[in-house]
C-alpha cells in the first residue's frame, strides 16, 4: 500500500466519522423533543425497560455486523448518558 492509498482510506474514514457525528447531533435533537413530551405527560427521564431494549438492540445489531458486544455496550452507555444529561438539563434537574 502506498501513501496515496493510505490517504484515500483515511479520507473515507473521515467521511464516515462526519456522518456519525451528524447522526449523533440529529439523534440528540430528537432526544430533546422526547424530553419535552415526557415533561408534558409527567413521564420520568429514564425508563429502564426502554433503555434495556435499546441496549440489546445495539448489541444484537452490532453482533450481526461483526462488532464486539462490549464495544456496542460501551457506545450505548455513552450515548444514553449524554441523552439523559441533555434531558435533565432541559428539565433543569
Amino acid at each position: 500500500m502506498d501513501d496515496q492509498e493510505l490517504q484515500t482510506l483515511r479520507g473515507k474514514i473521515d467521511e464516515i466519522d462526519d456522518q456519525l457525528i451528524a447522526c449523533l447531533a440529529e439523534r440528540m435533537q430528537l432526544v430533546l423533543e422526547v424530553a419535552a413530551r415526557k415533561l408534558e405527560i409527567d413521564c420520568p427521564i429514564v425508563q429502564q425497560n426502554r433503555a434495556f431494549e435499546v441496549e440489546n438492540h445495539y448489541i444484537h445489531m452490532g453482533k450481526a455486523l461483526g462488532l464486539d458486544s462490549q464495544f456496542m455496550t460501551d457506545i450505548f452507555h455513552k450515548i444514553h448518558n449524554e441523552s439523559c444529561r441533555m434531558q435533565a438539563r432541559l428539565w433543569q434537574i
